[in-house]
């Protein structure tokens, strides 16, 4: 969002789905159809009559969106797909990496991410030309070696060599990470499956998650609320956070234009992150259970 931001356009927010926690294909197609409109060679929103320059999916804890539907309405109404792969670095969509999916990919190596580098990222295409262009204005657009010649406003988003030397190491463990990651939440999911009330949200068909975060769902009606739990896992020591916020609740977004958010506002009060470092114990598991049981 801040990206989009930062490049003087206007998001339009999708609603999200419980399958992948990701954006909604039905109200992704239902929107480009009811409300845009083909106008002078490109696709107009009706109601601000701005151009729609691309779709941003968002591959939500680490689960790919629907890649193929995706694919299918971006190409019927000759959209771009930049991928915003960055909590789903590892995973797969039917074997083929996410990232890999639209016109460009971004990652970020925030610390808190399944490979970090402390901070940065990295943009990944397979056209050149646009390559260049992000290489161009992530590096303040100079255009000669020597002068400080500048042709355009441009950002100093290097990823500077230590950093990318300890992103190379941590590529390396990759798949072991990623292999720790699900053979951790395999033990949430077999023990979580008999508490009354509540269960992980694991993969959808065709899909390998990195399982980046692990999202521990409530039933419709759960006697506690998401903060109301995080405050006994407070209690216990133990840190856990509700997922994501939504972005048009928040006070710099909440005038973006936002299509028909139901299912994500039910995402939002029944889905808390419980505990799922690559360094995690099964003791360690065993006392977030245990919490979860003793309640």
């Amino acid at each position: 969002m801040n990206a989009v931001k930062y490049c003087g356009a206007h998001p339009v927010l999708m609603d999200s789905e419980w399958s992948t926690l990701g954006m909604d294909m039905n109200k992704l197609e239902e929107f480009l159809e009811n409300n845009t409109v083909e106008a002078d060679g490109a696709r107009k929103n009706k109601r601000s009559n701005r151009t729609i320059k691309a779709i941003v999916p968002m591959h939500t804890l680490g689960y790919p969106v629907d890649i193929d539907r995706l694919q299918t309405i971006a190409n019927k109404y000759k959209l771009p797909i930049i991928e915003d792969a960055t909590e789903s670095l590892g995973s797969t969509y039917k074997g083929k990496k996410t990232g890999n999916f639209g016109q460009l990919g971004c990652f970020s190596f925030n610390g808190n991410k399944i490979m970090t580098t402390g901070g940065g990222g990295m943009i990944v295409t397979n056209d050149e030309v646009l390559a260049k262009k992000a290489k161009h204005l992530t590096t303040t657009a100079k255009t000669d070696a020597i002068e400080y010649d500048h042709d355009q406003v441009g950002y100093n988003y290097r990823l500077v060599n230590v950093l990318a030397g300890i992103g190379l190491g941590q590529l390396e463990l990759m798949d072991q990470f990623v292999d720790i990651k699900r053979k951790n939440l395999a033990y949430y999911a077999e023990a979580i499956k008999s508490i009354p009330g509540m269960d992980i949200h694991t993969e959808p068909e065709h899909v390998k998650s990195n399982y980046w975060m692990y999202s521990l769902v409530l039933e419709e009606g759960h006697k506690y609320s998401v903060r109301e739990l995080v405050d006994i896992f407070a209690d216990h020591k133990i840190q856990t956070r509700p997922i994501w916020k939504l972005m048009n609740s928040l006070p710099m977004f909440d005038k973006c234009e936002a299509y028909k958010i139901e299912q994500s506002n039910k995402i939002y009060q029944r889905t808390i992150s419980i505990p799922c470092s690559t360094s995690i114990s099964e003791e360690e598991m065993d006392r977030v259970i245990n919490v979860l049981k003793n309640i």
